[in-house]
């Protein structure tokens, strides 16, 4: 898991928008998913990769954008990491 806080909602926004682009966090692309109520923006990708999957979550909220990533060697529970970044959510100010 990576937690990122910055001096400023502008700066957050900035620096969100830059994650955006380097990692290509756009709807409709192949694996990745817009999903809702862990932040105020949320893309899920789930990558196959020959025995294993690996599944990332990047939430943005405010001032703090967090990534949470799980490797697992079958289909990962997108709940169980819905869940656990809206605790890490629910716990940024």
């Amino acid at each position: 898991m990576n937690v990122l806080k910055y001096k400023s909602v502008a700066a957050e926004n900035s620096a969100w928008g830059d994650l955006k682009i380097r990692r290509h966090l756009e709807a409709g692309r192949k694996n990745l998913s817009v999903v809702g109520g862990e932040g105020s923006e949320a893309y899920l990708q789930i990558l196959p990769n020959r025995n294993v999957f690996e599944a990332e979550l990047s939430v943005h909220k405010g001032a703090w954008h967090f990534r949470l990533v799980s490797v697992t060697g079958q289909s990962p529970s997108t709940e169980a990491l819905k869940a656990s970044a809206q605790k890490i959510a629910g716990k940024l100010s």
